[in-house]
């Protein structure tokens, strides 16, 4: 497992719009992450919440931070087991997220 995959999986995302879109339609978390594996990816959940946090400090400007927690987000949405409850931080995030969705593609998860 390795915060470099989870920096390489989200720099991926970052630059290539249609993949999360793909990812998006995966059934589940553990899908997800089989996904991810078959792709090359190796990483945990902690990796990839140390990736963003890596992501943040670097952002060049408030414009890129935003982004980074856009796709924070997003995916909290896939990645995240039915059973977890967000916290009220990780809820507006989302629930941004889903404005943002909404306004843009018309979909909504």
């Amino acid at each position: 497992m390795s915060m470099i995959d989870a920096l390489r999986f989200l720099t991926k995302c970052r630059t290539e719009p249609d993949l999360c879109d793909r990812i998006w339609d995966l059934p589940s978390p553990a899908s997800f992450f089989a996904w991810a594996a078959a792709e090359g990816f190796h990483f945990t959940n902690d990796d990839v919440i140390h990736a963003f946090d890596d992501l943040r400090v670097h952002a060049a400007d408030e414009f890129e931070a935003e982004a980074i927690d856009e796709l924070s987000a997003w995916y909290q949405v896939v990645a995240m087991d039915e059973e977890d409850e967000p916290d009220s931080d990780e809820s507006d995030a989302l629930e941004a997220f889903d404005e943002r969705e909404e306004a843009t593609s018309g979909k909504r998860r």
